[in-house]
């Protein structure tokens, strides 16, 4: 996960991070980044844009199909579909780049504008190429039905973290039953 890794993260420190992973045998399914893709058109979202870009970068060089992102929360006084429309503008942006490393963009349902399947279907259904998917987390659907909206998301599903426990909306977490 990119907000883990010591800065800068070096092209250097990545192929020994590469190596050592093919060494013991294990394969790297994902990275993921903290972002921001429900800014207005300017600098926030410019920066948010280029480190998405620079973690595309790493994550063709160290073997990793898929970089995971988020949409984000609508700001203070922005309605959600207008936090979607920015977000389908951003991942759009970056999904040119992806797609020209061979990476899979995967949105996951984290909250803000993608809270809901249908939030998250708004985007998925707007963003226009082949690179792009979700990552679904099956345990972050808060609503009355979780189930449901885990089985509308996964056939979009690039990439796909499973939770021992859902929360219905208003209830205590549970174990997921599977």
């Amino acid at each position: 996960t990119e907000y883990y890794f010591k800065k800068p993260v070096t092209p250097e420190y990545v192929l020994r991070l590469k190596r050592h992973a093919i060494r013991l045998g294990l394969d790297i399914t994902g990275t993921p980044v903290g972002n921001t893709f429900t800014h207005p058109p300017g600098e926030a979202r410019d920066r948010e844009i280029a480190r998405v870009k620079e973690w595309i970068d790493v994550s063709a060089e160290i073997g990793s199909p898929a970089i995971r992102i988020f949409a984000g929360n609508a700001p203070k006084g922005v309605d959600e579909a207008q936090g979607r429309k920015w977000a389908v503008e951003c991942i759009q942006i970056c999904l040119e780049h992806a797609s020209r490393r061979g990476v899979f963009l995967a949105l996951e349902n984290h909250g803000g504008v993608v809270a809901t399947a249908e939030g998250l279907l708004e985007i998925v259904r707007a963003v226009r190429g082949d690179w792009f998917g979700v990552n679904l987390d099956t345990g972050n659907f808060h609503t009355e039905d979780p189930y449901d909206d885990i089985a509308r998301a996964a056939p979009f599903a690039v990439t796909c973290q499973f939770k021992v426990e859902i929360g219905r909306k208003g209830g205590r977490r549970e174990e997921a039953d599977y």
